[in-house]
């Protein structure tokens, strides 16, 4: 049974904020703009399952956990799971990542200039 993600056991493991401009080939693909390619990494560092389903992101960038698939609500331990800007741009740039999954796509975009993001 997971537990509920809280400070001692979710973080934000990385912000790709400011990802390069789009190549000719991601261009002509469609995928115009830098914020395509941002994304957020989460990494359970806690002991247990957790569960993602009642988190959100509600500065800097929005996006309810509760909207993705169940199947994705909980992240093991030590597992990374993705929210990106863009999931068809992510995937054409980064292609699919083996063992990381990706939970959906926020709205808005990451500052480059730096801002608050907040995860409850």
């Amino acid at each position: 049974m997971p537990v509920p993600a809280g400070a001692a056991n979710l973080v934000i493991s990385e912000l790709h904020y400011a990802p390069s401009a789009p190549t000719t080939d991601e261009a002509a693909a469609g995928f115009t703009a830098g914020s395509d390619f941002e994304f957020v990494e989460l990494l359970n560092v806690g002991p247990q399952n957790v569960d993602l389903g009642n988190c959100r992101f509600v500065e800097g960038i929005t996006y309810a956990f509760g909207s993705a698939d169940p199947v994705s609500l909980a992240l093991a331990p030590g597992e990374r799971a993705l929210v990106v800007g863009n999931e068809a741009a992510f995937e054409f740039r980064y292609g699919i990542l083996s063992g990381v999954r990706i939970l959906g796509q926020f709205g808005g975009n990451l500052s480059n200039e730096g801002e608050t993001v907040t995860l409850l």
